[in-house]
């Protein structure tokens, strides 16, 4: 919806009938601004077969909301829902910390092709506790991540 970061065109359109004053506009253009990250990644970087990209990931529990007045009691990766974009370059090494900072068991399970012992669904990582996934990003395309810990449907 948005071209770039700070184009704010158009944003009073989208707005609910009704609900055109300034202050609103304001909440919500703000409220965009915050979730940009989750909608436009990072450039991609050049092919460099000696990269290593470290990242930092944390699984928390947090209050999102759905609407107004409407919220739901989620497990986060970074404090979002969704997750934040994580953009690599086909064979970055990509080695990140996974730290469980809610009360139940939780995995990163990384679509895409790595060895079966960086899969996130073999070994929950438990309360309070870490881990470090290591894989190189392959192949190239969009591939997801989620919790793949036991109940799925609830985890995803």
């Amino acid at each position: 919806m948005l071209g770039s970061q700070g184009d704010h065109a158009g944003m009073m359109e989208h707005l609910p009938s009704g609900h055109s004053d300034e202050s609103v506009a304001g909440r919500v253009i703000a409220a965009r601004d915050e979730e940009l990250h989750l909608l436009v990644p990072p450039r991609a970087k050049p092919h460099d077969k000696e990269r290593i990209v470290e990242l930092e990931l944390a699984a928390t529990e947090k209050k999102v909301e759905l609407m107004q007045d409407v919220t739901f009691d989620a497990w986060t990766y970074g404090g979002t829902v969704p997750g934040p974009i994580i953009r690599m370059t086909q064979d970055d090494l990509m080695r990140v910390s996974f730290v469980n900072e809610t009360s139940h068991p939780h995995s990163v399970h990384f679509h895409g092709t790595h060895p079966a012992s960086q899969d996130g669904s073999l070994r929950p990582v438990a309360p309070d506790a870490y881990t470090v996934y290591e894989m190189h990003a392959r192949p190239w395309g969009l591939h997801l991540y989620h919790c793949h810990t036991m109940p799925l449907a609830a985890h995803m």
